[in-house]
């Protein structure tokens, strides 16, 4: 008897996950999850900077992306 791998179980409750960088319609779900995993001493937004506009924010992580 063949048998499977031992998560071929969950192997139906598994997504497909696919990361993009934030855009500016993204701010009120991207804030409310820094909030929520700051408080488990997790940064979600990486290197955002207090008072900082969100516009400002995304402009500098392209510039990231693009090796600046």
């Amino acid at each position: 008897m063949r048998r499977g791998h031992a998560l071929e179980p969950y192997a139906a409750h598994v997504c497909q996950l696919s990361l993009r960088p934030l855009r500016l319609s993204d701010e009120a779900d991207a804030r409310v999850a820094q909030a929520e995993l700051a408080g488990e001493g997790f940064d979600f937004l990486l290197d955002v900077r207090a008072g900082e506009p969100w516009a400002t924010y995304v402009r500098r992580l392209d510039g990231f992306r693009r090796g600046g």
